[in-house]
């Protein structure tokens, strides 16, 4: 007994005020290193620092006890924690059981991700916060997220946690966990104009998904969410469309602020932006820049599309392009000398008649 009390009186002597590290318990697996302070309040509020040795086991001398807990979640250790402290006793003890210091940690992030590789963390991490510290998921990315670790395997919905607040989809990484970001099987190409089209990215599409559940999952990505224009492509047909508008795999979206512009430049009179009209051609927006700077010649059109200059042979005309009007000089030169080949014509036919008399 007095061995006892001396032993509670030299580890009250050199306990200390440990910080608590916020881990969800049910979710945390803990791993040799990490340190858990356990106190009891019955015992003149006794606090030790229990470090995880390498075989995995705490000890605690007061009580005798040595028990592995690597591998189990930090809310199965304190459970185990407790069975053991009631073993034998009539009236076990209370105490606090609470994560102290996290060991450094490593994880592997792979798949549809930027920046794939080993990571290393020396604070808690949740999955969302490990997939941005690999600069976030490709354009083409699932939102289905694949964790293991050992004989583990969850699947997770990261889309669920962004976009309706769901934090079971957005769990605690873990050591040693293998993140697989999957690859979406089924997308929409989404364009945002601002002045000019630029594409905005890929996005999955889901049965049933309509314009409003892939704007949503633009708002996560920084861009404006009140548009005012939206145009679907569907199997090449466009058509103006509203947010309950449904969507389908390989539809293409584009989403307005603005009026949606093509620009004609080159031999038109007036040179500028035409608002887009789906289903017109090069013709009508020519047209629609006063025409052909002079009526009596002839012209090429071409269409300037992702940076490539092609002529125009009647394709479907987007957002955002191009048509480059020029002047075509063969043509021009062969409008000229047809009549000057024809006078000529005449005037040495007159000239043999003239002779023959």
């Amino acid at each position: 007994m007095r061995n006892k009390l001396l032993l509670v009186l030299f580890l009250s002597s050199v306990s200390l005020l440990f910080s608590v590290v916020a881990v969800n318990e049910n979710q945390y697996i803990v791993k040799a290193g990490d340190t858990f302070f356990v106190q009891f309040p019955a015992i003149d509020t006794v606090t030790v620092q229990v470090p995880v040795l390498v075989t995995g086991k705490i000890m605690i001398p007061l009580f005798n006890i040595t028990e592995e807990i690597a591998g189990l979640t930090a809310a199965e250790a304190k459970t185990k924690l407790a069975e053991k402290l009631s073993e034998g006793r009539k009236n076990p003890p209370e105490f606090v059981f609470e994560l102290a210091y996290l060991s450094p940690f490593s994880y592997h992030l792979s798949g549809a991700v930027n920046m794939p590789g080993e990571f290393e963390s020396e604070y808690p991490l949740s999955l969302y916060q490990a997939l941005m510290l690999g600069k976030g998921r490709v354009s083409s990315a699932s939102s289905k997220i694949t964790v293991i670790n050992g004989k583990r395997k969850n699947v997770y919905d990261i889309n669920k946690y962004l976009l309706e607040g769901d934090l079971t989809q957005n769990p605690v990484v873990n050591s040693g966990d293998v993140i697989v970001v999957d690859y979406a099987k089924e997308v929409v190409q989404v364009f945002v104009n601002n002045d000019t089209v630029s594409v905005a990215r890929n996005f999955e599409t889901e049965p049933g998904d309509k314009v409003k559940n892939i704007i949503a999952k633009l708002s996560y990505k920084g861009f404006k969410l009140d548009f005012n224009k939206i145009i679907v492509e569907h199997d090449g047909v466009q058509f103006k469309a509203e947010e309950e508008t449904e969507v389908f795999p390989e539809d293409k979206i584009y989403l307005s602020t603005l009026d949606s512009y093509v620009y004609v430049i080159g031999e038109v009179k007036t040179p500028g932006r035409i608002p887009y009209k789906a289903g017109k051609n090069a013709q009508y927006y020519v047209d629609n820049a006063e025409g052909y700077i002079m009526e009596s010649k002839e012209f090429k059109l071409y269409l300037i599309r992702d940076g490539k200059k092609k002529k125009y042979s009647g394709q479907t005309l987007y957002p955002g392009e191009t048509i480059l009007v020029e002047d075509d000089f063969w043509a021009f030169t062969s409008h000229i000398l047809k009549p000057v080949g024809m006078l000529a014509s005449i005037i040495s036919t007159a000239i043999l008649v003239y002779k023959n008399i």
